[in-house]
């Protein structure tokens, strides 16, 4: 009986420690860790588990569900891609600049702290076409070369 109870109390202290940003502000691999995750998500087509990863404001502009019919609509993911931390931006050490590539191209994205977890800060372009229903920004990705 005392040692479920301390089992008990240790789970307790360890969920109590969760929601915040904990030992993770500052912490170089796992800015890196989340954002493999993200690109590994990305690349073998589990567009909902990238979505996952999005800051919440970012979702509020499009579903999840939308959001997987654009990915697949679009025929997006499918290559292997490598991440890299690159820098934090701030004192607090809670947005960070990473690098997702494939071979010797590469792009910039930006990870943010939130809620206990590093999240994808989708770009400033992506944001917009994302404020559409999801017909207009596949349509949008078409007209940009980015949608077959």
């Amino acid at each position: 009986m005392k040692m479920r109870w301390l089992g008990t109390a240790a789970l307790v202290g360890m969920l109590a420690g969760c929601g915040g940003n904990g030992d993770l502000a500052g912490n170089k691999d796992a800015v890196e860790d989340a954002a493999q995750e993200q690109a590994d998500r990305f690349a073998s087509e589990d567009f909902a588990g990238a979505y996952d990863m999005w800051i919440d404001s970012a979702k509020e502009l499009m579903t999840r569900d939308e959001y997987v019919e654009f990915a697949k609509t679009c025929d997006l993911g499918g290559v292997p891609l490598e991440a890299e931390f690159v820098r934090f931006e701030g004192a607090a050490e809670t947005n960070a600049v990473v690098r997702i590539g494939l071979g010797d191209f590469a792009n910039s994205y930006q990870m943010k702290l939130e809620d206990g977890a590093w999240s994808w800060v989708p770009n400033d372009e992506s944001l917009a076409a994302y404020s559409h229903d999801v017909d207009a920004t596949v349509e949008a990705a078409k007209k940009a070369g980015s949608c077959d």
